[in-house]
């Protein structure tokens, strides 16, 4: 299994707008990654 390191911020702490900002890019992370995996898997 690989394992990506993301290298995030943790949002611990921080005001509400920098959570969500922190939150968005996981999410465009995580739909990168499904396209990636999808596209691998049909070649």
């Amino acid at each position: 299994m690989d394992v990506l390191d993301w290298a995030l911020e943790d949002p611990d702490g921080q005001v509400m707008e920098r959570v969500r900002e922190t939150s968005d890019e996981i999410e465009r992370r995580v739909a990168t990654l499904f396209d990636e995996l999808s596209a691998d898997s049909s070649s």
